[in-house]
């Protein structure tokens, strides 16, 4: 039971353009947007190289949980937008004219769904089902010690454990006062190969149960912001 547990309201933006977007070309997209929104908007990317900073070297890297992560949602260009993520996007829509440069080509943005939600992160007393799509859970390190565990059920514990931080990633993002301490369990796990900045990785899709109210299409583990590991309720 956790009914003194904290809940956080966080504002959940998912806009999607009439814009046809198959999953392979979703790096293409997002390139184009921070182009188009300009890279002073650092929300939209995580990357330290504004051209109007000079004190900050170009090229560094911030590591935090994105808050506008890039989609395809029904086979269409979609943003996943969280809080400040989703003031930034409101921002930029506002004041640039709605078009982008899409692989050099002039390519128009029209909205097909708007959708701005308050949702509250919150324990539940019975665990809850989702599903996890090309989850890129394992880095380079921790990718040599699950190939070296044997065991099918010894290789879901460690994958629950992984899973378990990168929700509580999430949570610190969010400022949601999440314990450390909650039970992940994975259901099904199935191993593949996907394509990340043409590097061929392992990846999982994933059917787990956690005692948490998350939110529909945020994302975990590696490469978030360009739709890796995206969560859904299971149906």
């Amino acid at each position: 039971m956790h009914n003194s547990s904290p809940t956080m309201k966080i504002r959940h933006l998912l806009l999607t353009f009439d814009l046809p977007l198959p999953a392979y070309r979703i790096r293409a997209f997002r390139s184009a947007m921070i182009e188009w929104a300009g890279r002073e908007n650092d929300l939209l990317h995580n990357h330290l190289n504004p051209e109007y900073n000079p004190n900050i070297e170009r090229g560094g890297f911030k590591y935090r949980y994105p808050l506008v992560q890039y989609r395809t949602h029904k086979g269409k260009a979609a943003l996943v937008a969280l809080n400040e993520g989703a003031d930034a996007l409101g921002n930029i829509l506002s004041n640039r004219q709605w078009e982008i440069m899409l692989d050099g080509k002039p390519t128009p943005l029209r909205i097909a769904d708007l959708q701005m939600r308050e949702h509250t992160l919150a324990y539940t007393d019975t665990p809850k089902r989702y599903t996890l799509q090309n989850w890129i859970a394992l880095n380079q390190q921790n990718y040599r010690e699950y190939q070296q565990i044997e065991e099918l059920i010894d290789r879901a514990e460690r994958l629950e454990n992984l899973l378990a931080a990168q929700i509580i990633t999430f949570a610190r993002a969010m400022d949601w006062q999440i314990e450390e301490r909650f039970a992940v369990t994975i259901q099904q796990f199935t191993p593949k190969t996907v394509d990340y900045h043409n590097n061929k990785l392992m990846a999982f899709d994933v059917v787990f149960d956690a005692p948490l109210h998350l939110p529909n299409g945020i994302g975990l583990g590696k490469a978030t912001s360009h739709g890796f590991g995206v969560v859904y309720k299971a149906r």
